[in-house]
């Protein structure tokens, strides 16, 4: 029998020259991620299954899998959304609620060369699609939200910086 799982996050880049992996993991799944003893990355379409050999839970989530030992193999699962068995999944707020972006409203956020976008003062999904609604200086707009244009998020000093299609902000 095939396990229901559920998404709790995406690989964000590659840690070390150990082959860890560093994740974002929306807060709700935090304590349940430490209980598993395996994680399932999103490839191809296709659930793989991952051995967790040890996950470090201190300023940033590090996590060591089975099977990757240089950067070179973890910088392939970038971006890779993170599933795990939904069975004993701890939640702190409803059970089945979608996970989302919406970790990061009252985040900055900014392009790759360091200008500010504006803050991320809501989410919204549309057909499986995530868009951010942003509060930018002189006017409010939408930009998609993907783990592909996230380049990282910095949640001591809560900004995240994307890599947005190019032309987007100049429409507004």
């Amino acid at each position: 029998m095939i396990p229901e799982l559920t998404e709790i996050g995406f690989v964000s880049k590659a840690h070390n020259t150990k082959g860890q992996i560093s994740c974002i993991i929306d807060e709700r799944f935090v304590e349940s991620l430490k209980k598993k003893d395996f994680i399932f990355l999103e490839i191809e379409g296709y659930k793989v299954p991952f051995l967790i050999v040890s996950i470090d839970i201190t300023k940033k989530i590090i996590i060591a899998l089975e099977g990757v030992n240089t950067p070179e193999e973890a910088s392939k699962l970038s971006k890779f959304k993170i599933f795990v068995n939904s069975d004993l999944i701890q939640s702190k707020n409803t059970p089945q609620e979608d996970v989302g972006f919406t970790t990061f409203i009252n985040f900055n956020l900014e392009d790759t060369e360091g200008r500010s976008l504006g803050e991320l003062i809501d989410v919204y999904e549309q057909g499986g699609n995530y868009f951010g609604k942003v509060e930018g200086v002189s006017t409010e707009f939408l930009i998609p939200i993907h783990q592909d244009i996230i380049i990282s998020i910095d949640d001591k000093s809560q900004t995240i910086v994307l890599d947005l299609p190019e032309g987007l902000i100049e429409l507004y």
